[in-house]
């Protein structure tokens, strides 16, 4: 009796584990690792049409088409133009990363091109430190719904005290979002640096390693419907394919939303502007799409 209680109780724990598993299974939705940077001081050209002034493109994820990082000042709408410093990327030292100079307090990082339609438990990571001179600086976790509106902030701000090149530590390790930034249609963060430690009033700040992950709630079966979809430009429209029945949302690069179209036919055509880029999504699933 004993052995098949033992045995019963093995085999609960082995099923409760695995729905755990299965349950909490992340997916990323982008990671960036800066591996296009080569160091040594890289002009910032290293990838066709990548310039110190533009926002990232994750290397890796679900949405790396779509998700890019970059400065405050790489934003149009963040912008004065004449009145702010101009904080582009800086030529790292050291494969791997990025940095930015003259950070002082109401600066940040900034990450667009996410959607979290159809998926829970939004993980946020990212690796950063300070500059050789030591000034140490403050970094708050922030997010919204959309391109406008309130910035929310996630738990306290975080000190980056470290001096590193070749390890940049993961100063916000895993941190689980609320429950708005689920099932959002173009959820928005930002690292927002709020102070700094000591007498200095500017820093260089260096990022790394920024990863969003997510657990989809779609079934396979959904899965495979998405990945069926084509979106694409052709005839100076946008042309969705394989989306009947589903709806679609149009935003700006820059998250600002364009239209929606509820309903799609089999073949749907959209008129668009003529050189212009639009983010098209569809089923939970952005689309790049190039006019």
């Amino acid at each position: 009796m004993k052995k098949f209680n033992s045995l019963r109780t093995f085999l609960t724990l082995v099923i409760v584990a695995a729905g755990i598993c299965t349950a909490t299974a992340q997916e990323t939705l982008a990671n960036w690792t800066f591996v296009q940077w080569p160091g040594g001081g890289a002009t910032g050209t290293t990838n066709a049409g990548l310039s110190l002034t533009d926002p990232i493109l994750a290397n890796t994820g679900t949405q790396a088409t779509t998700a890019k990082i970059g400065s405050e000042y790489m934003f149009a709408d963040a912008r004065v133009l004449g009145t702010e410093v101009i904080r582009v990327w800086g030529s790292p030292t050291q494969p791997g990363y990025v940095r930015t100079t003259l950070m002082i307090v109401g600066t940040y990082y900034r990450i667009i091109g996410l959607s979290t339609v159809d998926y829970t438990t939004i993980k946020v990571t990212g690796g950063f430190a300070a500059d050789s001179s030591s000034r140490y600086y403050y970094l708050q976790l922030q997010y919204r719904n959309g391109s406008t509106g309130t910035w929310t902030a996630v738990g306290d701000p975080v000190f980056i005290n470290v001096v590193s090149e070749t390890t940049i530590p993961a100063k916000f390790d895993n941190i689980t979002l609320p429950v708005a930034c689920e099932n959002v249609t173009a959820l928005e963060i930002r690292f927002l640096q709020t102070a700094f430690d000591g007498t200095a009033t500017t820093t260089q700040s260096r990022i790394d390693n920024v990863l969003i992950t997510a657990v989809s709630t779609l079934t396979d079966v959904n899965k495979r419907e998405a990945n069926s979809i084509k979106v694409a430009a052709a005839n100076g429209k946008i042309n969705i394919q394989g989306a009947e029945g589903l709806n679609a949302t149009i935003y700006t690069v820059s998250g600002i939303k364009v239209s929606e179209i509820k309903t799609l036919a089999s073949e749907q055509e959209i008129n668009a502007s003529s050189n212009a880029i639009y983010i098209v999504n569809v089923a939970g699933k952005p689309f790049k799409v190039i006019m």
